[in-house]
């Protein structure tokens, strides 16, 4: 099942950054970071609601589909991380079957 930024909200706050920082510059999306933060209340956490309703009034212009939908161009990075960790783990795991390494010194590399 692929997740967009419409059903999970580590998407969604990856593909905001990721869109502000692109379109703009990395201190506006630290500042929608700490402008998006203040608006949750105690006790609260941060939902995709949140943050397409953030998008929505601060970046009206902006297509929020585009953004964080299924084929976001603003996600890349994010699934390139995903594949990097994916192949390190595999191969870690490979090694410790093939050589029997002591779970020890492979926990360290995680």
């Amino acid at each position: 099942m692929q997740v967009d930024g419409f059903t999970g909200v580590g998407v969604a706050f990856y593909r905001l950054l990721s869109y502000i920082a692109e379109e703009y510059d990395l201190s506006q999306a630290l500042t929608s970071v700490v402008s998006m933060y203040s608006k949750i209340r105690v006790g609260e956490s941060l939902s995709v609601d949140t943050i397409t309703a953030f998008l929505k009034r601060n970046f009206p212009k902006a297509n929020a589909g585009r953004i964080l939908g299924l084929d976001s161009e603003y996600d890349e990075r994010r699934q390139a991380v995903e594949v990097t960790i994916g192949i390190f783990m595999a191969l870690t795991t490979i090694t410790y079957l093939a050589y029997e390494v002591p779970f020890e010194i492979t926990a360290i590399l995680f």
